[in-house]
């Protein structure tokens, strides 16, 4: 399938609110896929959006297994998708679930990736809502890369310390779910470095003020109701 219509496809459904089936023969190998996915990221930037920091995808092992997916990706976050806890989200998803995370908020630039853990001026706790443009969320690796990783939106929560070794408790209408932030390739540290390995030679890169979240903690719920996330004394929530 050629990328640059696949990506047509994709604008089009993001802009109408519309499910996509996933065809099986996209033919999209790793180039390709973030090829479609710097087209759809050209669209969001002509449309008014900024960018405004990288969301990892799949760095747990417990999100690997519920997708079926075997490797990292990366996309970008905008502006518009940043939201203080206890946001309300009543638009501009189709069929949202929700992911607990620890995002880094970059207090300068990173210029080598042996900097990037340096740069951080903080870490937060945070919801991740994922909306994939792919019906009931089957997509393989390519699909999900060139989609932007289903970023929607990212609740930023309370400052937290000991980034590698907090209990995350993630409750969704009642159901509860327990993980921890070493799920993320170890330590959402090495997930931060192994991102600005990924982006060495991009040329917006990682830069100050942005926000990282560095991957799902637990599998992904359904987003209804009133999603919370504890680590802690920190605490973030949003509801649908």
């Amino acid at each position: 399938m050629d990328p640059r219509a696949l990506g047509e496809q994709i604008i089009a459904a993001r802009s109408s609110g519309r499910l996509l089936d996933a065809p099986a023969d996209h033919g999209l190998d790793a180039v390709s896929a973030y090829a479609v996915q710097d087209m759809i990221t050209d669209w969001r930037v002509s449309s008014g959006a900024h960018i405004a920091g990288w969301k990892l995808g799949y760095t747990s092992e417990a999100m690997r297994e519920q997708m079926g997916i075997d490797e990292p990706n990366f996309g970008p976050l905008f502006d518009t998708m940043l939201l203080s806890s206890g946001a309300v989200i009543s638009e501009g998803v189709v069929h949202p679930r929700v992911e607990p995370e620890i995002a880094a908020v970059l207090a300068r630039d990173v210029a080598l990736p042996t900097d990037a853990v340096d740069a951080v001026g903080e870490w937060r706790l945070a919801l991740e809502i994922v909306d994939s443009v792919w019906h009931d969320y089957r997509f393989g690796w390519a699909l999900n890369t060139a989609d932007g990783s289903s970023a929607a939106f990212v609740v930023l929560g309370d400052p937290v310390v000991g980034v590698a070794d907090l209990d995350i408790e993630l409750d969704v209408g009642g159901q509860t779910l327990v993980g921890r932030s070493n799920a993320a390739m170890g330590d959402p540290r090495i997930a931060l470095r192994w991102l600005a390995e990924q982006l060495k030679g991009h040329p917006r890169g990682l830069r100050a003020g942005d926000v990282v979240i560095t991957g799902g903690l637990t599998r992904a719920m359904p987003l209804e109701g009133m999603a919370r996330a504890r680590a802690g004394a920190a605490e973030v929530c949003v509801t649908r």
